[in-house]
């Protein structure tokens, strides 16, 4: 004879101890009608020992399993919704005697839920019908994204060691660590040849000790300091001390020698999750290895997110938010427009590219009187899908306020030199010495908003907290983006002096294209003052 959950959930019933003491049946089999879509039947409504109500949904075959997950979800919210208990007051339980297709849905439940969810594997005497013992199911925990991390260095040939053999030791060590999730990207010029090892995210703990056993050794390195480490940071760290050709690289170093310096792209190779193409393909990796998405630089990010995708959003403005950070004048008035952006309706696609290296002499260093400065000055790009025709938009610059100003008078109130510069900039701590340059050269961050339905943009600012919207001046070149973008007013009043002044910096800098690491060639001026 087959024994049928009904069976079950009448003997569990008078056995509800065996789940959690204190449990009171109230009905088996409960009728939940439902004006909205299909009636439902809760197979025991309980109540515990605080006066909760209690959903207890029993399912037998792994096969019918799965649908615990929607049943119980649906109860609750009848429950709520047309039988009026308040939230505190229903709780749920999934009994299974098979836990096989259940675990994964009942353990995102558990996390996403907005009700107290649990979970008990139920077992049978040898009749098949009677319980015996439950034993309390532990949810999975919370899946963590296994993308590409910050944690990037570079491998080359040593003298002792060609870069096939650096790199497969390389290979070999992260597997021996059990560090799987990782890309390698080959790049070439002429005849050098570089590999980025990229990191994943590293989900287990059992790299540290070793890694941390190979720095301790060295008697360099503090144990709290160690423990303040991401694991990602904690592993390259270990495997360069212990003797791997490895050298420090991030996401900017990597667009600069790709974009800047002419570094090909030769190949590149996967491991672990990031083996699957369909979800990893081969622009997403070079992107993110760049740091131009993923929220892994502090300098850029390209991205696109939907306002109505909650987790999405929240992740598209925390990278604009980083690399803003520091971008005085977009930040409060780009986030209260985007929080009305998303309030709005109906929902939107927005897209964005922002780019802000923090470091207005750079920029000059490489893009003054060259094609290239339109992709290093500034630059917020912010885009709304539009389903109307009615395109609206943000874009960000540095805007001049008309004051002629002595140049080097300025860079006497950022920095005391040349020399200074290149140590900040070393230790990428020149943010808050260029915002003192840019003030003391009459440029501000600006942002302003531009519509299809308007013909001129409103500048934005943030007034006491709210987002207050301003127009144009007659003849003021915010309203020619171009122009703006490209601070050429500014330029054009100081073409002498800026002419000078870039002269100065190139005279003092040599670049080495196969690191794109910047050097200063020291003389007794830098030492001293500007020139």
């Amino acid at each position: 004879m087959t024994i049928t959950e009904n069976a079950i959930r009448d003997q569990l019933a008078t056995r509800l101890s065996i789940i959690e003491p204190g449990l009171v049946k109230v009905a088996n089999n409960y009728h939940l009608r439902n004006p909205h879509g299909a009636d439902g039947f809760v197979d025991i409504l309980a109540r515990d020992s605080t006066g909760a109500f209690v959903v207890i949904e029993l399912k037998k075959a792994s096969s019918t399993s799965r649908q615990a997950v929607h049943e119980i979800g649906k109860y609750v919210d009848l429950l709520g919704r047309d039988k009026g208990l308040p939230p505190e007051m229903v709780r749920a339980i999934i009994v299974s005697t098979d836990w096989h297709e259940l675990l994964v849905p009942f353990s995102y439940y558990v996390h996403h839920s907005d009700f107290d969810l649990g979970g008990f594997q139920l077992n049978l005497e040898m009749d098949g019908l009677t319980p015996s013992s439950a034993r309390k199911v532990e949810a999975l925990k919370t899946a963590t994204p296994r993308s590409l991390t910050v944690s990037q260095r570079r491998i080359e040939a040593t003298p002792t060691r060609d870069l096939a053999l650096a790199w497969e030791d390389v290979k070999a060590r992260l597997r021996a660590l059990h560090v799987d999730d990782f890309v390698g990207l080959h790049l070439s010029m002429g005849e050098s040849r570089i590999v980025v090892l990229a990191l994943g995210t590293i989900l287990s703990m059992d790299p540290r000790q070793p890694m941390s056993d190979v720095l301790m050794k060295r008697g360099d390195f503090d144990r709290d300091d160690l423990e303040d480490l991401s694991t990602e940071d904690l592993v390259l760290l270990g495997l360069e001390h212990d003797g791997l050709p490895l050298a420090v690289c991030y996401p900017e170093k990597v667009g600069a020698l790709i974009d800047g310096h002419g570094w090909a792209i030769d190949l590149v190779e996967r491991s672990g999750v990031f083996n699957d193409v369909d979800l990893f393909p081969e622009a997403d990796l070079l992107k993110a290895c760049q740091g131009w998405s993923g929220g892994l630089s502090t300098h850029t990010f390209n991205g696109r997110a939907r306002t109505s995708n909650d987790t999405q959003w929240a992740v598209f403005r925390g990278s604009i938010s980083m690399v803003i950070a520091d971008s005085l004048g977009w930040v409060g008035p780009a986030r209260l427009w985007l929080d009305q952006l998303q309030s709005s309706s109906p929902r939107w696609d927005v897209s964005t590219n922002v780019y802000d290296n923090h470091d207005f002499l750079q920029s000059l260093v490489h893009g003054y009187r060259d094609d290239r400065w339109l992709e290093l000055v500034p630059s917020l790009g912010l885009a709304v899908e539009a389903l109307d025709g009615n395109a609206v938009g943000l874009w960000g610059y540095l805007h001049w306020d008309g004051t002629v100003v002595r140049l080097v008078e300025g860079l006497r109130k950022a920095y005391k030199n040349i020399g200074e510069w290149s140590t900040l900039r070393a230790l990428d701590a020149q943010a808050e010495a260029n915002l003192r340059l840019l003030d003391a050269w009459h440029l501000t961050y600006e942002l302003s908003e531009k519509s299809a339905a308007l013909r001129e943009p409103k500048i934005l600012t943030e007034e006491r907290g709210e987002l207050v919207r301003h127009p144009v001046k007659k003849g003021d070149r915010q309203s020619n983006p171009l122009m703006t973008l490209a601070v050429a007013d500014f330029l054009d009043a100081h073409a002498d002096q800026l002419d000078e002044l870039v002269a100065y910096l190139r005279g003092h800098i040599t670049i080495d294209p196969t690191s794109a690491s910047q050097m200063i060639l020291f003389d007794a001026r830098v030492d001293s003052d500007w020139y």
